[in-house]
C-alpha cells in the first residue's frame, strides 16, 4: 500500500491572540509509489516539523471552518511535498481536535 499513517497527536498551539487553543491531529499521507514510504521514515523529523509549523500560523476559527479545512489539506500537501520531493499524492486528515 502507498498510504503512510502519520500520527501527530501532540498539543500544538494555534495562532490566537486572546485565547489559548491547541490542536491534536492525525494525518495519513498517500505516496505516489509504495517505495516512497521509506523516504517518509527517513525524513520523519523534518516532515513533522514542517507540518506542525503550519498550525502555528493559523487560528482555531480557521481550523474549524469547512473552507479552512480544505485550505489546510492543500497547504499540508504542499509542505509535505517540499520535504518529500513531490512524492506525496494526498494528505488525509483522520482525526482533528481543536480546543
Amino acid at each position: 500500500r502507498d498510504l503512510h499513517s502519520f500520527p501527530t497527536r501532540r498539543s500544538s498551539d494555534l495562532k490566537d491572540r486572546d485565547d489559548d487553543h491547541y490542536l491534536s491531529v492525525d494525518l495519513d499521507l498517500q505516496m505516489r509509489e509504495s517505495k516512497d514510504l521509506a523516504m517518509v521514515s527517513r525524513r520523519h523529523g523534518r516532515l513533522q516539523e514542517a507540518l506542525l509549523a503550519y498550525f502555528a500560523d493559523h487560528n482555531a476559527k480557521e481550523m474549524r471552518s469547512g473552507s479552512g479545512r480544505a485550505h489546510m489539506k492543500r497547504d499540508l500537501l504542499a509542505r509535505a511535498n517540499q520535504v518529500l520531493g513531490g512524492r506525496c499524492r494526498a494528505v488525509f486528515v483522520s482525526n482533528l481536535i481543536v480546543q
